[in-house]
């Protein structure tokens, strides 16, 4: 099958010379379009390397990323130069043939995934290539020789048509400003485009790069001045100087009752896809969130072999901090800063997921929407919970501040050891080693023993009360999935629900959501719908039939001191 979409592999034993001033091990890779009648139709990747010494080189192709799989599908017209023979060694690689360490190089084409926009239905892992511009993360679009993740990388842009910019964290390799690895080419994130904006902004003595493609709800640079002001508050978070940075901003289509977006954190860039109707406010959220993302868990520990089992460290912990670190720079208000905090109680006192395992939350993490949410907010009350546990235990004197900064630190110092660990192992070492405090029960219990995260009354001392409230479960009274899925014709509607009572019927056209919080059922929803030609809004509490009891966090007429403000972000 693999053959089918690669195409019949052209061999050739002349010779090519590899790129200059690279090392035996070096792997030299290039972009360039493939255009037709003036439109993108595919981008071609180029790879010059030495074969290996044994007259044998395995190229690994795109295989699974990000919970998609057979990312080769995207790949075709497979060459080599240099090699005598080329055989397959499964899907996902090939065997190349060639004299003892005899130049090679393999040029493939990537061409989209997608036949129109990609909207509610986008998988990051896989690259959308449009007439005008394109977008991938290098996951789907690079192959790599075995056994040369770590090895020297170079990366040069073909010949793009007048006009045409990209911005890649690729970049440093292409301009020679930093050195690379092939695995920094993997883990590489690029847009690119006819009519791309890139805005450029100078935070802590480092360059920032706003790269923002298509229309929006808002300028690019207010887009750019707001991830600039992010960044500057979490590196002074972290005490850190500038670094150079790129950040990405792509759109999916798709244009309907809701957005849908998905960020991609990087090294030195992230990227974000998201659908056209993406609020600012939402986007400050998410930046902070991804630019958190440079630290947590990057540098206190790493992720675990099994990855999504440790997310309510690395994405639960990383959304504590996100809003901790927009109310300390002055970004968020008080009453901002709590009105996450509830959406995320509601939220997971809700889901139906949330007494998954952590062994449930790696099966299904990429395959079930609920399950996907529960690590962010699982950990992100983690986090409270904690916070709240240490400050008392030192008296005011430590918080969970400490114990990341001393995980940053610590794993440092395992990295110069040539030894290591992952993020939550250190999480629990720290803790202990520095407070005597003992959380591994604790955590057993919530993660994995169906024990919901329950906060103190007085979390937040005199600033804001934690309340237990009872309410109807949200019920939106159609099948939004379903909906979707038909290109947001109705589909579903529940004839008992709340939706059909309000004038919603199979049939009618979704044009968008107008006001509401979907999941909260004590919020009205109203969408405007065209009903046989004739538009509409049509409004209703989204009450089900069952209840769902949560907590809640109520702010008290002191919370806007400067005492409270610094209690609630820690400061």
């Amino acid at each position: 099958m693999l053959a089918r979409i690669l195409g019949i592999c052209s061999i050739s034993a002349a010779l090519a010379a590899p790129a200059a001033a690279q090392s035996a091990d070096s792997v030299h890779y290039s972009v360039a379009p493939v255009m037709r009648d003036s439109a993108l139709a595919a981008l071609t990747v180029e790879m010059r390397f030495s074969g290996d010494a044994d007259g044998e080189t395995q190229l690994y192709l795109p295989g699974e990323w990000a919970g998609s799989d057979s990312l080769w599908h995207q790949l075709d017209s497979l060459t080599v130069r240099g090699a005598t023979a080329v055989r397959d060694s499964g899907e996902e690689s090939r065997i190349l043939t060639h004299a003892p360490g005899a130049p090679l190089v393999v040029r493939y084409r990537v061409t989209t995934a997608y036949a129109g926009e990609p909207g509610f239905g986008w998988q990051k892992a896989r690259p959308i290539v449009h007439p005008d511009w394109f977008f991938f993360h290098g996951e789907g679009v690079f192959a790599v020789p075995a056994g040369r993740d770590q090895s020297p990388a170079g990366f040069a842009w073909g010949a793009f048509p007048a006009g045409w910019r990209m911005a890649s964290d690729l970049d440093h390799i292409h301009d020679g400003s930093r050195p690379g690895v092939v695995n920094d080419v993997i883990e590489s994130a690029t847009l690119g485009g006819a009519d791309l904006r890139v805005t450029e902004r100078m935070v802590d003595g480092a360059p920032l790069r706003v790269a923002v493609q298509g229309s929006w709800p808002f300028e690019a640079d207010a887009f750019a001045d707001a991830v600039a002001r992010i960044i500057h508050a979490e590196n002074a978070f972290w005490g850190d100087g500038g670094r150079p940075f790129v950040v990405q901003l792509a759109p999916l289509g798709g244009m309907g009752t809701g957005y849908s977006f998905s960020g991609t954190a990087r090294s030195d860039a992230f990227s974000v896809a998201s659908t056209p109707n993406f609020p600012l406010a939402e986007a400050q959220r998410f930046l902070a969130h991804e630019y958190m993302h440079t630290w947590i868990a990057r540098e206190v520990g790493g992720p675990s072999a099994d990855e999504a089992s440790g997310f309510w460290l690395s994405e639960g912990f990383t959304d504590f901090y996100a809003g901790r670190v927009l109310l300390r720079a002055g970004l968020w208000t008080p009453a901002d800063f709590v009105a996450e905090v509830n959406r995320t109680l509601l939220r997971n006192a809700s889901s139906p997921a949330r007494l998954a395992t952590s062994a449930e939350v790696a099966a299904k993490f990429w395959t079930d929407a609920n399950v996907r949410q529960l690590p962010y907010d699982r950990g992100h009350l983690l986090g409270l919970l904690l916070d709240d546990r240490i400050r008392r235990h030192t008296g005011g004197r430590a918080d969970l501040d400490d114990v990341l900064r001393e995980m940053r630190v610590t794993a440092r110092q395992l990295a110069e050891r040539g030894t290591g660990t992952d993020a939550e192992t250190l999480f629990s070492a720290v803790l202990m080693r520095r407070f005597d405090m003992d959380v591994l029960g604790a955590l057993a219990l919530h993660l994995d023993g169906g024990e919901p995260v329950v906060l103190p009354a007085d979390l937040y001392g005199t600033c804001a009360r934690v309340e237990t409230a009872t309410q109807p479960d949200f019920s939106r009274g159609f099948d939004a999935g379903a909906t979707t899925a038909a290109g947001n014709v109705v589909t579903g509607v529940d004839p008992a629900g709340p939706a059909y009572a309000a004038g919603m019927r199979d049939g009618m056209r979704l044009l968008r959501r107008e006001a509401g919080q979907p999941g909260d059922g004590s919020v009205e929803l109203a969408y405007r719908v065209d009903d046989g030609g004739t538009e509409r809004v049509i409004r209703y509490l989204p009450a089900g039939r069952g209840t769902v009891e949560f907590q809640r966090v109520v702010l008290t007429p002191e919370a806007t001191s400067a005492r409270c403000v610094a209690l609630m972000s820690g400061a």
